[in-house]
């Protein structure tokens, strides 16, 4: 886990662009009920960044989850169906009829266009509410935004086409790009290839398109991670935006003697002096079956560097070994505390049994086959 620099946006950059040119009914007037709780998103923008950063830490695990978000019932009617400029009376008409709306009206069928319009502005979803039937799909979306509304948002109006040329997209993009080097902040080794919820849309709707809620992962974390949400501080993901492991050594690695290949194993170390952080790493190193994937990759690095390896052995003995494997762990330190070839590097420093035994077998088994 690395420290990621914070998104570049908030909800007001960008809230309003990502909305133009969506039509109401098309996509169930996701365009007016988004706008309609645009104020409640972006308070919630600020509670998220309040909790993130309070004093004592990160509290977002206080956040309560919600699946619902009620829309405000004084909200015109006119900017919820949102129509277009160019329908004409009789299909707008036919519209307002097929959406129970109708009695609303004294007689809409004497009316103007721009008398229709003008009530439609005029009146309130409290209102619409109150002739529609309950049954009505339209009754329960005028009420309500749920977690598909939302998901839909982020999904139509954040992910949208990487060639769309649209403001969503390029928000989309912009978190990808704050993965350093373009490598997974959750594992430290993947490829960043999607944008992860760190709280689920699917629980915390409200977050489903803020910027600080988004970051870029792995497609292996972001599915293995899935709508995990455990409201523990203890149990929640360390948080690469405010949670800040760059001066930690968490990360314990030991070879396992005896054993061929060489083969590692890994941990979370026993004495990080914090116990929450200890207990959400340990947490995080479980879900994303990190001890395995590290050991792996270990493997292969071990592999990759076994022939120069055995040229310092066989040039200068143990002693080479050791200055080459602690001038490469410095060189990997600097880059991250914890980075994996660090580890390997430090594993085999730490070795009894690999500096006066196994190095002896390390040509036989990797170079002569």
């Amino acid at each position: 886990m690395y420290k990621l620099q914070l998104p570049d946006y908030q909800l007001n950059d960008f809230f309003d662009e990502i909305l133009k040119g969506r039509q109401g009914a098309a996509s169930k007037f996701l365009f007016g009920r988004l706008k309609s709780i645009k104020p409640f998103l972006i308070n919630k923008e600020e509670e998220y960044r309040s909790l993130m950063f309070s004093k004592g830490g990160n509290k977002l695990f206080t956040i309560a989850e919600n699946k619902l978000i009620e829309i405000p019932k004084n909200l015109k009617l006119g900017q919820f169906l949102n129509f277009s400029n160019s329908i004409t009376k009789n299909d707008l008409i036919e519209k307002l009829r097929e959406y129970g709306l109708e009695p609303l009206f004294e007689n809409i069928t004497t009316m103007e266009l721009s008398q229709i319009r003008h009530c439609l502005n005029r009146f309130n979803l409290e209102e619409a509410l109150s002739v529609i039937d309950a049954e009505n799909e339209l009754y329960k979306v005028m009420s309500y935004i749920d977690s598909t509304a939302m998901k839909n948002a982020y999904e139509n109006y954040i992910v949208e086409s990487e060639d769309s040329g649209k403001k969503g997209r390029d928000i989309y993009e912009h978190i990808l790009l704050l993965a350093d080097d373009g490598i997974c902040p959750y594992c430290m080794y993947g490829d960043v290839s999607t944008v992860d919820h760190y709280l689920p849309k699917a629980y915390f709707i409200e977050y489903a398109i803020t910027p600080l809620n988004l970051l870029p992962s792995c497609y292996e974390c972001n599915t293995k991670k899935k709508d995990l949400r455990k409201l523990e501080e203890n149990k929640m993901f360390i948080n690469p935006y405010c949670d800040d492991l760059t001066k930690i050594r968490w990360l314990e690695c030991n070879l396992v003697d005896n054993m061929w290949p060489i083969t590692f194993k890994f941990n979370v170390a026993e004495d990080i002096e914090s116990v929450i952080i200890k207990e959400k790493l340990n947490e995080q190193f479980k879900t994303l079956s990190l001890g395995k994937l590290y050991a792996t990759k270990a493997g292969r690095y071990f592999r990759i560097r076994a022939k120069k390896i055995v040229e310092n052995y066989e040039s200068g003995g143990s002693e080479s070994i050791i200055e080459a494997l602690k001038d490469d762990k410095i060189s990997a330190e600097e880059y991250n505390l914890n980075a994996l070839e660090a580890k390997v590097y430090e594993a085999l420093l730490n070795s009894k049994w690999f500096l006066e035994e196994g190095i002896k077998n390390v040509k036989s088994f990797y170079l002569e086959k």
